[in-house]
This record gives structure tokens, C-alpha cells and sequence, in this order.
């Protein structure tokens, strides 16, 4: 909690809150009370609790005390301030209890701070940041007095001169009061909707208290003020030792209020403790740490050696406010939903971390779905959206499954990675990725004990050596120990190294080569035998005849034969993805794996199939599951 409002809430005025407000400080803390009880009986239960709290350091408070939710919390608050905001902004309304809708905002501050401690959601903490902001703005404007209005800053100057004029070092009893002081009583004894009634003798005694505590915090401060031996040369060193919370003006571009004129009595006063009771002593942390200054003094050389104006410490660790996200219009993610749901899972992922990374909502990301559709997609949102058949982004996702996902979509993807295997020359980082993505597009996971099967089961022959040798029985170690042999082995993954490695060994061949047994030069008895092979070729071309070209016979290579005559265009499938095909029911359409039209009927975008069994990517005259089973 900011340490203005840790102050403010620790002087709580019971008698301004509402009965369900006060009804929440009890229970926070633990307090039994009868939901039959009075206002005036429950205001002295809290009334009794804060007494015993002012002497701890810590507050015995936890808001799952209170039986409610955090978006309920959230609605209540957000009400709440919006109804204080509009008896601020018509004056005529909170004219008699506007120190009432002072301490609801206090209230409301802390309840803020409470129920932001429980909330999980991103879409939650915002809520709360807004609501903060919120009423931080009505306080600053309203209560403050660097406030843009002119009326409520002579208000809180005249309020802030009167204190400081009626400081006395004294003890001073509490039965002792000023004309003027019951004069503010009786005006201050009316009920918030300023129906002129009297306070109960519990609100005066709060409201006594309340003012000898501030009193008492006020002269603690000014004592200090007076130990530091620093002489009183303008208003503002005053005012920035009483109010070290409020802002300066020129923060915020806010007037620069000359309240010389105004507080001439009141230097009077304090210079005259000041210059009696100087000393050398060190200067206390109240008047050291003062981070805000109010510009007050006309410029002159007292007011010139003033040091610069700095914001208080407890800024430095509010919270900032979450970055500006890209609107959903400039995300470059689309679907066209002409692909029977090949990609829909990944299109689907793919949003929701977008949406994540840049702190949109739910209720954002479904008020702008429009725009990550294309084509056919956006013609069935847009049909969707006039026909109310989903009012949110969870139920859009389970209609865009239902729509475009076909009935067998999980099954083809485990039998995909069934046959996915790692290749001679893959490592095991880039085997793994192209699984994870498999396993991702599934609709419904499954478990790690399954995906170790089948990545145990598809992997190169000499990782599987080592992985048995090592005992591994889970994915997670399997992927710690397929990555250090994919180290191990990082000369066979790069290419570099390849052609380096290629170069090396043909190097070796033809030092090889020079450096093999060379022939010694021909005797007499081969020279005859060279001459009269040279007799037999001059012979035959003598004769005319030539060398012609050996005829290959139509049984030789019969397996070239055989490959030839198959059909080019025929796609290659697995044995096993043949073997484990299951045809579809009756009454299901072939094209698009829907029930309740025939293919023939069918409006989907034309594959090729077969028309017996209805195996994709094949025709009916080379479909290899009708081969093999219908003979």
C-alpha cells in the first residue's frame, strides 16, 4: 500500500463509511458480529478493533476472510468509485460529506491492495491497476492541493493554514477546545446527506480522536522541524515537512499557488519557536527526508537555495503501468480454414501466445477475432457472429474444432508420428521439435508415457544403443541425454565439417593411389604376347568388321521393368499407414470425413480418393488397401 494511504487508513473514520463497507473491515479481521446488529453496534465492534490496532506494527487482516470472489471484488469496487465519482463531479450532491467520500476512497485503496494480492489472471491485475489509477486521479483532483481546480486548492490552503496556526508545543487536553474549534464541531455534526441530524456520541468521539491524533502527528513533526536549527524562511518548508505525500505542480504542468499572503500569521508563530529554541543538534528524518516542496515564496534568496524538488520515495516502487500492446489488426496470423484442420491447433497456439505476450484479453481477443480470419474462415465467423452460436473465445475455439477439425483428425496424427522416425543424418533436438508439433496439433493430449514410446521407439540405432546402456524410462531424460550425444556427434550435423572430413579422406585416396606398387616394365614374352593381340585387331578391321552394341534382353533387370510400369503420379504410402487404415463408416462422406452427405453432394474442397474404401491421396485402379483386400 502507498505510504499516503497506509496513514490515512490507519486515522479510518468509522462513522463515514458505508454498513457493508464496515461490514468488510470486520470481517477481514476476524471480528464476529450478528448481521442483525445496528450501524451504531457495528461501528463501535471496528471502532474498538482500530483503538487495539494502533499500537502494532502489523495488521491481523487476510481478505479470504471475506466470502467473496475476486471478480466479484472487482465489480463491487469498480461500482463503488464510479458512484463517489459522480457525487465529486456534482458539487451540490456531496456538499455536508465530502470527508466521507474521502475515507470511502481510502477504504477502497486498501481493498484494492488486499484483493490484488489474490488475483492469477492478467485480465484481473489490470482490472486492479485501472482501479488504482482510478483513485489516485479522484483524490488528486478533488483532495489535494495541487488540484486542477482553483475552488478545492483555497480549500485545502485554508485547511492546512488553520492547523498550522493552532500548533502549540504544549500538551494539550482534550476537553480544552476553541470557540472556533466547537463552532467546526457543530457544523461537522451532520450526517453525510446533510439532513441536519446529530452525530451519535460514538462518531464525535471518533471524530475527536481523529483530530487529536492528527493534531499530536502534527506537532511531533514540527518539533522535529525546530530541533534541526534551521530557521523558518517560507511556508513551504513547513508544508513539505506536514504533507510530504502531495505532489509539486509543476509535475504535471499544475499553477504554481502563492499562499505567502495567506500564511503571514502562521510564519509568525512557528518563527517564534524556531528562533528560541535553536540547536546544532542532527536534523531529524522528517524534515531530511521532506521529498516535496510547495512552491509558496515569491523569489527571493531564502527561497533560491532551496534543493530541487524530488518525488517521494514510496513512488519509486509504485507500480508502472503494463506496456502498450499491438492491436489484434497487426498480428500476421490468419486462417482460411481450406486445409481440414491440418493447421488449426498451431493457428490456434500460435494466438493464445500472441494474446499472452501482449497483455490481451479474452474479451479483446474475441471482440477482435474478425481479423484472424480469411476466405472461407471469415465468412463462417461473421455467420456465426449474426447467429449468436458462441458469445466468447472458448466457445469460438470449440465451434472452429467442430467445423473444421475432421472426425479422424487425431487418429491420422498419431499414426503420423507412429511413423515418424529419425533420419541418418538428423539430430536428435531437430527429431524431437517435429514430434512436439505432432503431438501439439492433437486435440487431446496425450500422456508422457505414451510420447516416450514413440520417441523411444523411432530413434536411430545408435542412440537407442546408449539410451538402453543409460536405463532411461521418461522423456525428460530422454531429451537431456539425446541432446549431449547430439554434442557428442556435432561433426556429423555440420556442413562445413562434412566437406571438410569429404576432402580429408579424398586426400588419403590419392596419396594412396601415388604411393601404391607400380608394375615393372614388359619382358620379351609379353612383348609377343602384345604383338599378337595387335595381329587379331588389325585382322578384324581388316575384315570390316565393327563392335556393336550388345542388345539387352527383356528378362534382364526385371525389377526396372516392373517400376516402370507402375504409375508416376502414384504417391508413396507406408506399409504401415496402409496396414493400420480403417475405412469409414457408412454414411459418411469421403471427401470431407463428415456424416450426413454423400461425396458426391459434398461442397468441400475435391482430394483425391478412392472410391471403394475412400483412402486418401490414391485412385481406386492403384489403391493399395483395396489391392490387398479385395482380391
Amino acid at each position: 500500500m502507498d505510504l499516503e494511504f497506509e496513514v490515512q487508513y490507519k486515522q479510518l473514520m468509522v462513522h463515514h463509511l458505508e454498513r457493508h463497507e464496515i461490514e468488510y473491515e470486520l470481517a477481514i479481521r476476524a471480528v464476529q458480529f450478528e448481521p442483525s446488529e445496528s450501524r451504531s453496534a457495528i461501528q463501535r465492534r471496528l471502532r474498538d478493533r482500530l483503538k487495539e490496532e494502533k499500537g502494532l506494527n502489523t495488521l491481523d487482516v487476510d481478505f479470504l476472510r471475506f466470502d467473496r470472489t475476486v471478480d466479484a471484488e472487482i465489480k463491487t469496487i469498480d461500482a463503488n468509485v464510479e458512484q463517489i465519482r459522480e457525487y465529486l463531479e456534482n458539487e451540490v450532491r456531496f456538499e455536508g460529506f465530502k470527508d466521507s467520500l474521502k475515507t470511502r476512497l481510502v477504504h477502497y485503496f486498501a481493498r484494492v491492495r488486499r484483493a490484488q494480492e489474490y488475483a492469477e489472471a492478467d485480465e484481473d491485475l489490470t482490472d486492479f491497476d485501472k482501479l488504482l489509477c482510478s483513485i489516485r486521479g479522484l483524490m488528486n483532483t478533488h483532495f489535494s492541493i495541487f488540484s486542477p481546480i482553483q475552488s478545492v486548492r483555497e480549500e485545502v490552503m485554508q485547511e492546512i493554514v488553520r492547523s498550522v496556526s493552532n500548533l502549540k508545543l504544549g500538551a494539550v487536553p482534550k476537553n480544552n477546545k476553541s470557540k472556533k474549534g466547537e463552532k467546526a464541531d457543530q457544523s461537522h455534526s451532520k450526517s453525510p446527506e446533510g439532513q441536519g441530524l446529530d452525530l451519535s456520541a460514538s462518531d464525535r468521539e471518533d471524530r475527536e480522536l481523529g483530530a487529536v491524533a492528527r493534531q499530536e502527528s502534527s506537532r511531533r513533526v514540527l518539533k522535529s522541524y525546530r530541533k534541526s536549527g534551521k530557521e523558518v524562511g517560507s511556508m513551504s518548508e513547513v508544508l513539505a515537512s506536514l504533507y510530504p505525500f502531495v505532489q509539486p505542480p509543476h509535475a504535471y504542468g499544475g499553477p504554481r499557488k502563492d499562499v505567502s499572503q495567506d500564511s503571514n500569521q502562521s510564519e509568525r508563530v512557528i518563527r517564534k519557536f524556531s528562533l528560541s529554541h535553536r540547536s546544532k543538534s542532527r536534523p531529524s528524518p522528517a524534515a531530511e527526508t521532506s521529498d516535496s516542496v510547495v512552491e509558496s515564496d515569491p523569489p527571493s534568496s531564502a527561497s533560491s537555495s532551496e534543493p530541487p524538488v524530488e518525488r517521494h520515495r514510496a513512488n519509486r516502487h509504485r507500480r508502472r503501468a503494463p506496456p502498450k500492446s499491438r492491436p489484434v489488426s497487426e498480428w500476421n496470423i490468419k486462417y482460411d480454414g481450406r486445409d481440414q484442420g491440418q493447421t488449426l491447433m498451431k493457428f490456434i497456439k500460435e494466438v493464445e501466445f500472441y494474446a499472452k505476450s501482449e497483455n490481451v484479453s479474452k474479451r479483446e481477443l474475441f471482440r477482435s477475432a474478425i481479423h484472424l480470419f480469411k476466405d472461407q474462415a471469415k465468412s463462417w465467423f461473421m455467420s456465426g457472429v449474426e447467429n449468436e452460436d458462441f458469445a466468447n473465445w472458448d466457445e469460438l475455439v470449440a465451434e472452429l474444432k467442430r467445423e473444421f477439425l475432421s472426425p479422424d483428425h487425431d487418429h491420422v496424427n498419431e499414426i503420423k508420428a507412429i511413423s515418424r522416425k529419425q533420419g541418418p543424418k538428423e539430430r536428435f533436438s531437430d527429431y524431437l521439435s517435429e514430434l512436439q508439433k505432432i503431438f501439439n496439433s492433437l486435440t487431446k493430449p496425450i500422456s508422457e508415457k505414451k510420447k516416450f514410446e514413440i520417441v523411444y521407439r523411432n530413434l536411430r540405432s545408435d542412440y537407442k544403443g546408449h539410451a538402453v546402456a543409460s536405463n532411461i524410462d521418461n522423456l525428460a531424460d530422454l531429451k537431456r541425454f539425446g541432446r549431449q550425444l547430439d554434442s557428442t556427434y556435432w561433426y556429423k550435423y555440420t556442413p562445413n565439417n562434412q566437406d571438410q572430413v569429404a576432402s580429408r579422406n579424398k586426400a588419403q585416396v590419392n596419396e594412396v593411389r601415388e604411393t601404391r606398387y607400380q608394375p615393372k616394365p614388359p619382358g620379351e614374352d609379353q612383348k609377343k604376347s602384345f604383338k599378337s593381340r595387335n595381329f587379331y585387331r588389325s585382322r578384324k578391321e581388316g575384315s570390316g568388321e565393327e563392335d556393336q552394341p550388345r542388345k539387352k534382353s527383356s528378362r534382364e533387370n526385371p525389377k526396372n521393368s516392373t517400376s516402370e510400369a507402375k504409375n508416376p503420379e502414384e504417391p508413396r504410402l507406408s506399409r504401415a499407414w496402409v496396414d493400420r487404415y480403417v475405412p469409414p463408416e457408412e454414411g459418411t462422406c469421403f471427401n470431407c470425413r463428415r456424416q450426413g452427405h454423400d461425396h458426391t453432394q459434398c461442397t468441400y474442397y475435391r482430394n483425391k480418393f478412392c472410391l471403394r474404401c475412400g483412402l486418401h491421396q490414391v485412385e481406386t485402379k492403384n489403391c493399395p488397401y483395396c489391392a490387398k483386400n479385395f482380391k
